[in-house]
Order: C-alpha cells, then structure tokens, then sequence
C-alpha cells in the first residue's frame, strides 16, 4: 500500500514511495504500457482505409517507439532497443510519403536525436541491474523481420502485402519472447499485432484487387 494505513491513513509512505520510483521495474512497465497503447493504436489506424488515419498511425508509432526503446534500454535487451531505432527512420519515412507539411518530418528527426540520446545516457549511467531477461535467438530474428516489414509498410503497392507478412511472423515471435520474461504488456500487444497484421494483410489484398477503392 501507498498509504500509511498504520500510523493515519492520511500520511504517504515516502519510503514506499521511494522504493518504487527508484526500482527500474517501475519504469519497465510504464514504458511497456505507454508503448503498448500508442503501437496498438498505430496497428488499428493502419487497417483503416484513409490516408490521414494511416499518417496518424506512423504518428503513434513514433511515441510507441520512443516508449518502447527506453523499455528496451531499461531491461538491456539490445536487440529490441536497434529495432526501436530502426523503427524511428521507417516512422518518419512514412510521415515523409505522406505529410505535405515537411517541417513536422524535421521536428521528428530532431526528436529521434534527442530521445537516442538520452537512453544512451540512461544505459551508461543507470545500467540494468537485478534484471535477469531470456534473450533467445528467435528475438533477434524478430527484431529483423519487424524492421525489414516497417519499410515495405510505407509502399501503397504489393509490398505492404510483404510487411504485413514479415509482422505476422515477427509477432508470433516476440509472443514467446513476453511469455518467457513475463512481459505482460509487451505479450498483449504482440497478440493484437497479430490481429492487426492480418487483417492489414486481408484489407490491403482486396484493396488492391479493386474491391475497395481508397480515397484520395
């Protein structure tokens, strides 16, 4: 409990509090969350048929991934943390295609540098401790299908049929990646991409069969 329930229940428990915004697991799952959120609803917006709704979707992605390197950073996974940095070129590149206002494309450059740098501090300064995390090699060959995927996924043609593809594997994947490091939040979004990629893949293929004709 927060609360000094012993002493007056109106009093707060520094010490407990204290405890908990200095055990890096604090911050692992706020990450986990944050990310968790703002990627879910990048993959929801994707299926979507409008072009704005897929530029809001590169938009989540990016705070998902600024969530989900400092997750990675925290826990030391480095696989997951080079992915996250590939994931900021592949967000930006699909704001680029798709955003006439190129000064929002620069802001988000300019942010990228910034967040990068700041966990390469947070990894030098405050390194994982007491975090013991499974990293099997299935992890990095997500990572790699995840990052080859995000680039095909800024293409309107067959290729987005590729990306889809590439994510439905890469989320089975970092499925049994959560399962085994009792990443909770990580493990509900993996399974939603699961969903999302397929029904990215299904909307995508009669798009381009002329069953739904997308709006310009």
């Amino acid at each position: 409990m927060i609360f000094n329930l012993v002493a007056d229940p109106m009093i707060i428990n520094t010490d407990y509090l204290a405890a908990i915004f200095t055990d890096p697991s604090t911050y692992i799952v706020i990450a986990e969350f944050i990310g968790m959120c703002a990627t879910i609803t990048g993959s929801f917006l994707f299926t979507r048929k409008s072009k704005d709704a897929i530029l809001y979707a590169f938009y989540a992605f990016f705070i998902g991934n600024i969530a989900m390197l400092f997750m990675s950073v925290l826990t030391g996974v480095l696989s997951l943390s080079f992915q996250m940095i590939f994931f900021f070129a592949t967000s930006i590149y699909g704001v680029y295609k798709l955003q006439s206002n190129k000064s929002i494309v620069t802001a988000m450059i300019a942010i990228s540098l910034v967040v990068m740098a700041t966990a390469l501090y947070v990894l030098n300064v405050y390194p994982p401790k007491d975090l013991t995390y499974y990293r099997p090699l299935y992890e990095i060959a997500a990572a790699v299908l995840a990052v080859v995927g995000s680039f095909y996924l800024a293409y309107e043609d067959k290729r987005r049929l590729i990306a889809f593809a590439l994510f439905f594997i890469a989320d089975l994947l970092f499925v049994a990646v959560a399962v085994q490091n009792s990443l909770l939040f990580f493990g509900i979004q993996s399974v939603f991409f699961l969903y999302t990629s397929s029904a990215g893949f299904l909307l995508h293929k009669k798009r381009l069969s002329g069953a739904i004709i997308s709006p310009t």
